[in-house]
């Protein structure tokens, strides 16, 4: 099948080179011959314009930077303005003679279908939602109200308004598949999941070096570093073990609106020595410090968009074989399948136990990291990007 001539448009509202899900949908399409272009953040020091692995990368707002992160000025000046930026993006490329035949809209927030919705209308371009969060449970989450009040309710009908529009939607698990369904009824529902990338090559990992030597217990949390990712939790478990061993040390990989409140509760409680934030890294870079790591987390908060969560971390984890430590929430807990020690989320005395008893007897754990071969088998992306594209060729074809 010959799709040279088929232009592909996505739009996020994060940064491209820090988003998993987004880059490896990029590069598959691309890899089948669409023609992909990426709106996203700009990071300082980063290019307006790049090509990525074939993808068509167009970076918007580096001034954004200049609001203070996790404030409610920064996403909504920020979400609004850079709806308005990416159709103007759309309409330059437009210009340039390329026709878009998928705008393909990555959430959160659900409105950034307002910046394709004209080339729908006019252009007869297909509008394609990912959901990587429900919206509204997201916004209630992070506010601490319950899907019983009425902010939810509210956000609930608005949910209902946007998905009118959207002709194609993707979802991460058959939970979020139900619940799209009973908003939209007949309209195509996808399950494209948060499944492992199995063309690591081990050969191409290169990674900076620190001064910590091979004699140091390596802990290693990698992702978006906000409060309810439970990062407080974390730094008061780091607290708890370094009164018991000297040689703990904890690398942080990520950024994230609570990054700043993170490094400051580190200085306070005299962890500088003890805990590390590397900021993002490149998947190579990452991997050599998943490599290098004896025990690594995946920490959340109990809230209700966790009990949703099937993080791909959890699959980055078990191909490098590693103990896992994770939040005792349902999805997760049947992903590992007993694999992993779980934590109760926001107790910090747990976590700190789970640590102690995977340092205290590493080789019991190298036994279990032995059934993640099975785990990993169940969950191969290869088989999700088959189902990517043959949406892709139902709605292009």
């Amino acid at each position: 099948m010959n799709n040279k001539k088929k232009n592909i448009a996505m739009i996020v509202y994060s940064h491209f080179e820090s988003d998993v899900r987004v880059k490896r949908e990029a590069y598959s399409l691309s890899s089948e011959g669409y023609n992909v272009y990426c709106i996203s953040l700009r990071l300082k020091n980063e290019e307006r314009y790049e090509d990525r692995n074939g993808v068509k990368v167009i970076k918007l707002f580096k001034w954004l930077s200049i609001i203070p992160k996790g404030s409610l000025l920064r996403y909504i000046i920020g979400s609004s303005l850079f709806i308005l930026a990416s159709f103007i993006e759309l309409l330059k490329i437009k210009k340039s003679k390329v026709n878009f035949h998928v705008i393909h809209i990555h959430n959160p927030p659900d409105h950034l279908i307002l910046s394709g919705l004209l080339f729908k209308w006019i252009y007869n371009a297909t509008l394609v939602l990912d959901r990587h969060e429900p919206f509204a449970l997201q916004i209630v989450s992070n506010l601490g109200k319950s899907e019983e009040s009425i902010l939810y309710k509210i956000l609930s009908a608005y949910e209902c308004i946007v998905y009118k529009f959207v002709d194609y939607f993707i979802v991460v698990n058959n939970i979020e598949k139900n619940d799209v369904r009973l908003i939209t009824n007949n309209k195509p529902v996808y399950t494209i999941r948060n499944s492992f990338n199995n063309t690591i090559n081990n050969n191409k990992i290169q990674g900076r070096e620190r001064v910590e030597n091979e004699h140091h217990f390596l802990i290693l949390y990698q992702g978006f570093i906000s409060e309810r990712r439970d990062i407080d939790t974390l730094i008061e478990a780091i607290d708890i073990l370094r009164k018991k061993y000297s040689d703990i040390r904890c690398y942080i990989i990520g950024d994230g609106d609570y990054l700043q409140k993170s490094i400051d509760m580190v200085k306070k409680r005299g962890l500088s020595s003890f805990i590390y934030f590397l900021g993002w890294l490149e998947q190579n870079e990452l991997f050599k410090f998943i490599e290098r790591s004896h025990v690594c987390l995946i920490t959340l908060k109990n809230i209700p968009v966790y009990q949703r969560a099937t993080p791909n971390k959890l699959f980055e984890y078990m191909y490098f074989k590693k103990p896992i430590i994770a939040a005792d929430l349902p999805l997760i807990r049947n992903l590992s399948e007993n694999q992993c020690e779980l934590y109760e989320p926001g107790n910090s005395k747990d976590l700190a136990k789970k640590i102690i008893k995977i340092r205290e007897n590493m080789t019991l754990f190298k036994k279990k990291t032995e059934e993640y071969e099975k785990i990993l088998s169940k969950n191969l992306w290869v088989v999700d990007e088959k189902k990517l594209i043959l949406m892709y060729r139902k709605i292009i074809g």
